[in-house]
């Protein structure tokens, strides 16, 4: 369920677009963020006022720029047309785009783990960094809001209700139900191979083990609790609907918020 209250922030393009694909997990400010916003929904707006002509085409032909809106479907046949990325923009412009989540926010100055992001002091050094972890693409922008300076609270109702019913969707669209029938043969059942034959575990937490049947005589070795091919032609429907939910979330790497985790 969405917070009552729902934030937003106002960037720029180019750098509001690769946040809002994907691209670009660190924001550069001058001061970092309440404790009390990381790790929830924040709006992604684009700012009306655009960057002057001049230093904004700079930011157009910047290298990793450039690598992004190549790789990017909607820029890949205008990366290197600034004219074409203009009209581009401006039709975001004024418009929330995205809902993103900042998992903490570090000192440039004094953290070393800024240098693990592509875009950390790009354009140019700041004294702190907002750390990206989560981003949300909205189906279609919601046009005509205002911007902001930091992170601020959304005033207008209707595009708070907007939000809220999208974060909501998506919260119960990502939470994944262990079928009754896995929890009863966890130990068998949470190990498997990848389509490239790699061993991934299903790891969950001490609360989810304390709801999950395990017997002692299925602890044995790991060996023992792997799926094979013959295994899985036993699983039912349910199940098998949701390793395949679990593998495409391993893939990825994703963090989910059902007390466990995958990982490879």
């Amino acid at each position: 369920m969405a917070e009552d209250l729902i934030h937003y922030m106002s960037v720029r393009n180019p750098w509001a677009y690769l946040i809002a694909k994907g691209y670009k997990q660190i924001e550069n400010r001058h001061k970092g963020i309440a404790s009390t916003k990381l790790n929830q929904p924040i709006a992604l707006h684009v700012a009306k006022k655009a960057y002057p002509k001049k230093e904004r085409y700079k930011y157009y032909e910047l290298q990793i720029v450039q690598q992004c809106l190549k790789m990017d479907n909607n820029t890949k046949s205008i990366h290197n047309n600034n004219e074409k990325l203009d009209e581009y923009f401006s039709e975001l412009s004024g418009s929330i785009i995205a809902i993103v989540e900042i998992t903490k926010t570090i000192k440039s100055k004094d953290h070393s783990e800024a240098s693990k992001y592509p875009f950390a002091n790009v354009p140019k050094q700041d004294s702190y960094h907002w750390l990206i972890s989560k981003t949300y693409l909205l189906p279609s922008p919601i046009a005509n809001c205002s911007g902001c300076l930091g992170v601020m609270q959304i005033k207008d109702e209707n595009t708070v209700l907007s939000i809220k019913k999208f974060v909501d969707e998506r919260d119960q669209k990502e939470h994944l139900i262990i079928p009754d029938s896995v929890k009863k043969r966890a130990m068998k059942l949470f190990l498997k191979h990848d389509f490239d034959g790699n061993l991934i575990r299903f790891i969950y937490d001490t609360e989810d083990e304390e709801e999950i049947e395990i017997d002692d005589d299925e602890t044995e070795s790991e060996d023992a609790f792997d799926i094979n091919k013959e295994n899985e032609n036993t699983l039912n429907n349910q199940e098998q609907r949701f390793y395949q939910r679990l593998l495409q979330r391993a893939s990825k790497g994703i963090v989910n918020n059902d007390g466990y985790w995958v990982s490879k």
